[in-house]
C-alpha cells in the first residue's frame, strides 16, 4: 500500500516535489494522503511504517510538527525516539504542541503513566531543557499539576529547579482548570488553600471557579467537599460561582455543574 499507486498517483514525481519543496505542483490528494500516514504512524507508535515513509518521501522537517505533536501527545515513545534520531533538534522545539509549549511540556501532559515517564525521560536524555519557560509555563509547573507525582522528581534529576512547597501549593487553580483530579487531591492533601486566587490568566480565580469554567464536575465536587465556598464572589462582575456556571461553564456539563453547586448550597443571587 505504501508504495502502490492506490496511495500516491506518481510516487517518483511526488518524491521529487517533496525533496525540492515544490508545493504548488503537488497533487492535493497525494499531499493529503502522505500527511495522513505520517501523522497516524507517529500517533500509533508504528515506527517501521514511519521509518519507511521518511525513507521513501523526503518529507521536510518543518512539515513534521503535527507528526511530532501526535507522537508525543499519545505517548508513542518508539516513534518519538525515531523522530529524535532523525531530527535531533526537535527536542527543543517550542511549537510542537497544538496546545502550545515545548516537546517536554507536551510529554508531561500524557495521560498514560508509563508513557508519560518514558517519553519525558527520553526527551530529557536527549537534551530537553527542564527549566525552559514556554506558552505552557515551566516544565515543573506542568509536572506538579500532572496526574503522576514522579514526573517532578524526574525533572529535578535532570537539572530542573525544584519548587518550594508554597510555590507548589499555589498551582491548585491550574490543576483544577486542567481537570487533573489526582493532582488536585494531592495538592489539597499537602495543604493547598481551596480558596486561593493567586495565579494569572488563564488560571486566574479560585480553584472552584477554574473547575467550573472548564466544566470539570468531578473536580468541582471534590473542592466543595474539601471546603470551597460555593458562594464566593468571582471576578466576573461580582457574580456568584453558580451564575458563572450557568453562563460560562462548558456547555455539555452545564446542568450537571449547576446541580452539584446547588447540592453544596450555591445560590444564584449574591
Amino acid at each position: 500500500m505504501l508504495d502502490g499507486n492506490d496511495l500516491i498517483k506518481d510516487p517518483s514525481k511526488f518524491s521529487i516535489q517533496l525533496r525540492e519543496e515544490r508545493w504548488p505542483e503537488m497533487d492535493p490528494h497525494d499531499r493529503k494522503s502522505v500527511d495522513f500516514l505520517f501523522v497516524n504512524a507517529a500517533r500509533g507508535g508504528h515506527a517501521e511504517t514511519l521509518q519507511h515513509m521518511l525513507d521513501r518521501y523526503a518529507y521536510p522537517r518543518t512539515a513534521l510538527h503535527d507528526a511530532i505533536d501526535e507522537a508525543i501527545t499519545h505517548g508513542s515513545t518508539a516513534t518519538v525516539r525515531l523522530l529524535l534520531d532523525r531530527f535531533p533538534d526537535i527536542v527543543g522545539l517550542d511549537s510542537c504542541s497544538s496546545r502550545g509549549g515545548t516537546a517536554l511540556t507536551a510529554a508531561l501532559r500524557i495521560e498514560a503513566r508509563a508513557a508519560a515517564r518514558a517519553t519525558t525521560e527520553l526527551l530529557l536524555q536527549r537534551g530537553a531543557d527542564p527549566n525552559k519557560r514556554s506558552a505552557s509555563g515551566l516544565p515543573m509547573e506542568c509536572a506538579l499539576t500532572a496526574s503522576w507525582p514522579e514526573l517532578a522528581s524526574l525533572l529535578v534529576k535532570y537539572g530542573a529547579e525544584p519548587f518550594s512547597l508554597e510555590e507548589e501549593l499555589q498551582l491548585l487553580p491550574r490543576a483544577a482548570h486542567q481537570g487533573r483530579l489526582e493532582a488536585v487531591s494531592r495538592l489539597v492533601e499537602r495543604g493547598a488553600d481551596v480558596g486561593t486566587d493567586c495565579l494569572a490568566a488563564p488560571f486566574k480565580g479560585t480553584p472552584l471557579l477554574n473547575a467550573v469554567l472548564a466544566g470539570h464536575v468531578d473536580i468541582a465536587e471534590y473542592l466543595l467537599r474539601a471546603g470551597a465556598d460555593p458562594n464566593q464572589r468571582t471576578g466576573f462582575d461580582g457574580k456568584t460561582v453558580l451564575q458563572v456556571a450557568l453562563a460560562h461553564a462548558a456547555r455539555m456539563n452545564r446542568e450537571d455543574m449547576a446541580k452539584v453547586l446547588r447540592v453544596y448550597g450555591a445560590r444564584e443571587s449574591p
